[in-house]
């Protein structure tokens, strides 16, 4: 858990604080009782801290005497006395005696006492100026960078509507917020909020392989963590119109953190950077690579070199230039024209190291950034500032408008993935265990909840064991368990089976290990290579090494160990960049051959070595639900390595099963129908098992097969189809 990103002043107010007793008083005595009397008054004062005096006075007659501290009175001649006490305050508000006056009678050899309770009966409310900018992440009211804003009396406003009502703010929205911390209370409250979007037009092109498109003249790079709504990167079409919002990173792309089709019949394009090479004899200037001409437009604020602008217009990027119908100054945390520069502000970014130039010089999109001997680093070192990495910084900005870092949130690559059912969750720790595996989640962690309960708010304290959970993490030298990035609660019934993936730390073949759970293979596993191309068990493990990252689906046995159902050896990043492979998820939309056909309009081919997973070429036909994966050739066509078929019956795509298998070999260990071995994995049939050139009364030792069918917890294959691969006519 990070530690508070804002420096929280809580003021301690006690209702009932019991000072201590002793310490003398000042006091003034007109006139001294009689010595020969000797009544004794004691004066108990509660409720004042320890540096603040209390303001009674005790009379009676000519006799008067000042207490300020709990006290013990001796010698007093007997009678009726009066108390009289008054109001105090300090920095923290003013304490109010429970009873300003009162009376007591004193008796000659007696001890009478009174207690005086304060009562702090007001807290002056200190307020201190915050702002933030970055990803939503989550609701209830609002977190942005790990702070939790409230939203109560909130002016909300996005490119579309000016509110008063957060449900205009969606996740993976980059925002600008202003707020104040009330030091009393630790709260922070949100007095404006505003979203504009990085980009909105029409998409130009789509590069599969990089999972990038380009919109506007600008790239857009799409991650694990892009919130898509209406629409997904698989499913995106030249032409179509979409609204992006994120972060610049080194080399001037959008590194998208959301993605949704804009609202039909919308024709406004819009555009959001920083004015470059302002040319007003021309109204021309330079707005991230694009030449602006608002020689007609409404424009409101004042152009400068450096200052952010959104602009609109009605048409789209033509040759390297934009005619704009508006332009709009946008002033960011300092919105209003506030002078901060008289005192300091807290804020706090996340974004990507725009400029690096050592690690008390650097930018985060364009806010100058230093670090000094007391700043913090979480899940990282000061070493690790770089370049195009991403990360969270918290601190104060100085009159200079450079905010000085006390905190440094380093954000991993999520190479590690938790696919399954809650085993144990500690909202208080902020933890939740899957497949054995505990996981930490922070304030920064990013919460969505695509179950039926659909919780606007929703985090860690929702979380109930046995929901099914999907986590993207990353690992630190700095800790011990995967830290979240996202954590996303699925519904119960859309999915069976676990996944998880990560770096390899055992092998043990037919063994190995990742992220701590012992993965388990078998001839029914799919092993598939980086390049997508199918292995036997033996080429898999030939190439399996160390720290390797992969993925796993399958079933979770009763001893904890992974029954791998399907195995895939990810590239890493690197290898990413170097290779044209990619893959696609989606509808044949066009269909001429085998060799000629359109998966969401992008033009496939196939070859005779393409594999084919739950069907065959057969089945490649119009409206058929297929996952390509392939290389882009010169041409710019996929070529496919696999194509595997979504035969799933149910109309909801998110339905699938990690637990799915196909495999072929020759039965070797024949019991009965129900009961035979294939390979080395143990098969079993159902009442609903298909049989294809043949019937389940064929089922022998010697027969070859090919099984289709779902990996139980028990390790045993339940058939769904066994085809007969020794008949004649295959």
């Amino acid at each position: 858990m990070i530690p508070t990103k804002i420096k929280t002043f809580i003021v301690t107010a006690l209702l009932f604080f019991i000072a201590s007793c002793g310490g003398g008083g000042s006091s003034s005595e007109n006139d001294t009782p009689d010595n020969s009397d000797n009544a004794t008054l004691v004066i108990n004062i509660a409720g004042l801290p320890s540096a603040v005096n209390a303001d009674i006075v005790i009379s009676k007659g000519a006799y008067s005497k000042n207490v300020i501290v709990s006290e013990t009175i001796t010698a007093l001649d007997d009678g009726v006395y009066t108390i009289i006490a008054n109001n105090v305050s300090d920095s923290n508000g003013t304490y109010t005696p429970d009873v300003s006056s009162q009376t007591v009678t004193l008796s000659d050899n007696q001890t009478s006492t009174v207690t005086v309770t304060y009562i702090l009966e007001s807290t002056p409310v200190v307020l201190k100026v915050i702002s933030s900018q970055g990803a939503i992440t989550g609701f209830g009211s609002i977190v942005v960078n790990g702070i939790h804003f409230l939203t109560t009396d909130t002016q909300v406003e996005t490119d579309d509507v000016a509110s008063t009502d957060e449900s205009a703010l969606k996740l993976g929205m980059v925002v600008d917020i202003n707020g104040t911390l009330d030091e009393s209370t630790g709260e922070v409250s949100a007095s404006q909020i505003s979203y504009h979007a990085k980009a909105e037009g029409a998409i130009e092109s789509i590069n599969l392989v990089n999972q990038s498109f380009v919109l506007m003249q600008q790239t857009v790079l799409v991650t694990s963590l892009t919130e898509f709504e209406g629409i997904t990167f698989d499913n995106l079409q030249v032409g179509q119109l979409v609204e992006v919002s994120g972060n610049i990173n080194a080399t001037n792309e959008i590194v998208a953190t959301r993605v949704e089709a804009s609202n039909e019949g919308e024709t406004e394009r819009k555009l959001r950077g920083l004015v470059l090479a302002l040319d007003s004899q021309n109204s021309t200037f330079t707005l991230n690579s694009v030449t602006v001409d608002y020689s007609g437009a409404q424009v409101e604020g004042t152009l400068v070199d450096g200052v952010e602008v959104k602009v609109s217009s009605q048409q789209d990027v033509v040759n390297g230039s934009l005619m704009v119908d508006e332009v709009k100054v946008l002033n960011r945390h300092d919105e209003g024209g506030d002078d901060h520069s008289d005192r300091d502000e807290d804020r706090g970014i996340d974004g990507i190291v725009t400029q690096y130039v050592s690690a008390t010089e650097f930018m985060v999109d364009n806010q100058a950034i230093t670090t000094n001997n007391d700043t913090v680093y979480l899940y990282g070192q000061v070493t690790d500032i770089a370049e195009s990495i991403h990360i969270s910084v918290y601190g104060t900005l100085d009159v200079n408008n450079v905010l000085v870092a006390s905190t440094i949130r380093f954000d991993g690559e999520g190479d590690n993935e938790f696919h399954g059912i809650v085993e144990t969750v500690n909202a208080d720790m902020r933890q939740v265990t899957i497949m054995g595996t505990t996981i930490q989640t922070d304030l920064n962690t990013k919460f969505k909840d695509e179950s039926s309960a659909q919780v606007r708010n929703f985090d860690l304290s929702f979380v109930n064991i046995g929901d099914r959970l999907d986590i993207e993490a990353f690992t630190s030298a700095t800790t011990t368990m995967p830290i979240a990035r996202e954590v996303t609660r699925e519904r119960k019934n859309n999915s069976q089976g676990e996944a998880l993936r990560g770096a390899v730390s055992e092998i043990n073949q037919p063994e190995f290990v990742v992220n701590g759970v012992t993965v388990k293979t078998s001839s029914a596993t799919d092993f598939e290579a980086g390049d997508n191309q199918g292995l036997t068990l033996d080429q898999f493990f030939s190439q399996l090494t160390l720290n390797v990252n992969v993925k796993v689906k399958g079933s979770i046995d009763t001893n904890g160990n992974m029954l791998a159902a399907s195995v895939e050896i990810k590239n890493s990043e690197q290898d990413d960049e170097d290779n044209s492979r990619t893959e696609l998820q989606g509808l044949i939309t066009t269909f001429v051959s085998a060799q000629d056909f359109t998966v969401n309009n992008h033009a496939i081919t196939t070859t005779a070595q393409t594999e084919y997973k739950h069907g065959t070429i057969a089945n490649l036909v119009v409206d058929a639900a297929v996952e390509i994966k392939g290389e882009i050739n010169t041409d710019n066509i996929l070529v496919a390595t696999r194509v595997e078929f979504d035969n799933s019956d149910d109309d909801d795509d998110n339905d699938y099963d990690n637990r799915e298998v196909e495999f072929s070999g020759t039965i070797n260990g024949f019991i009965s129908i129900v009961d035979f071995i294939v390979g080395n994995q143990s098969v079993t049939t159902g009442e609903n098992t298909l049989y294809e050139h043949g019937s389940a009364e064929q089922l022998a030792n010697g027969v070859q097969v090919e099984v289709e069918g779902i990996l139980l917890e028990t390790g045993v294959v339940l058939a769904q189809k066994i085809e007969f691969k020794d008949q004649d006519g295959d």
